[in-house]
């Protein structure tokens, strides 16, 4: 009994010191929402934030940052449409959670942290950059073949505004300046340079007070949120671990396949498992980097609860499974011919 007591505390202590670590980058990713959508001179930031390529980019580089905390500020950012799916994709596959710790405890796996991270972040980058011009490219081809150039109706369909609500009168026009997107999250707002939307037809923005209260509101519920999460997860991924290791022996392509599907799984117990498995010998530097790749931490459980779409997060969820197993299997290619 009081074994059981001892690893409950260990296991609640951990989930609550792992949220709170997140909490200040989640309330700083919130803040910068909240400025964005309410602000009237931030389009600079809008753009910068939703670059394909220096975005992705950034976020690939943010996310070697240990712990998943820029992930989840990442997954915000991508649910209140500030960036697009390869930026965060970017930013899953770059994260480490808890396996730059692990490694680093023990000197025989010290000289792989480098070799990781630095291919963590190319593969993010490349990866982001590659979705962020397949979807622009997607988008062009489809106004084209809608006889929609300007996207005019995407834009009114996929934006909605954040913060005020616009009525429409007299000559008011359709799409507000200051917008929101909501269900495909593809960057084609219009600038605020043009026709600025006129006092009548709208309500006053709100004050630096409103955002910050909004920002740490919004940080507290989905922090609760992730230390539920934690708490579940961190429950079944403690009673699983030693299983997750001996799930992920194999030779071959197999293992990067096998450890890129188990990487999905949302907790650092995956990241711990793949970490004390390439210390035992028992995966392969291939297979690490393929289950590292695909994990996101409690990231990827944030996506699925707070998505209103149901395929979007399926969607990313195949994405990073695929770019986990190619990203095995491009180091097993270069291992062996280098």
């Amino acid at each position: 009994m009081g074994d059981v007591l001892s690893h409950s505390l260990e296991i609640l202590i951990e989930s609550a010191t792992h949220t709170a670590s997140m909490l200040p980058v989640l309330f700083a990713a919130y803040l910068f929402v909240e400025f964005v959508a309410h602000g009237r001179r931030l389009e600079s930031l809008r753009r910068l934030s939703g670059h394909p390529i220096a975005g992705a980019i950034t976020a690939s580089a943010l996310g070697l940052l240990p712990q998943c905390g820029f992930a989840s500020a990442a997954t915000v950012m991508y649910l209140d449409g500030l960036i697009p799916r390869g930026t965060l994709i970017a930013s899953y596959i770059a994260t480490s959670d808890e396996a730059l710790p692990i490694l680093l405890s023990r000197k025989e796996s010290i000289g792989w942290v480098v070799p990781l991270l630095l291919t963590k972040f190319v593969w993010g980058a490349v990866a982001g950059v590659a979705l962020n011009l397949a979807g622009q490219a997607g988008k062009t081809v489809h106004r084209r073949t809608t006889g929609d150039p300007n996207g005019a109706v995407e834009q009114v369909q996929a934006w909605q505004p954040v913060g005020m609500k616009t009525e429409l009168k007299g000559r008011c026009p359709a799409v507000p300046t200051t917008l929101h997107r909501q269900d495909n999250h593809a960057l084609a707002g219009p600038s605020t340079q043009s026709s600025p939307v006129p006092t009548a037809c709208q309500k006053p923005a709100h004050s630096r007070k409103d955002v910050f209260a909004h920002a740490l509101a919004r940080t507290v519920r989905v922090g609760l949120m992730i230390l539920a999460f934690s708490l579940i997860l961190h429950i079944v991924g403690h009673l699983g671990q030693e299983k997750l290791t001996h799930v992920l022996v194999g030779t071959g392509w197999w293992q990067n396949l096998i450890a890129a599907l188990v990487g999905l799984f949302p907790s650092c117990a995956t990241s711990v498992a793949i970490a004390d498995g390439f210390q035992r010998g028992m995966l392969s530097f291939s297979a690490t980097v393929a289950g590292l790749s695909s994990n996101a931490g409690v990231a990827l459980a944030v996506l699925f609860k707070e998505s209103k779409s149901k395929a979007d997060p399926v969607g990313i969820a195949i994405l990073l499974v695929v770019a986990g197993f190619l990203a095995g299997m491009l180091v097993s290619v270069l291992g062996t011919v280098l």
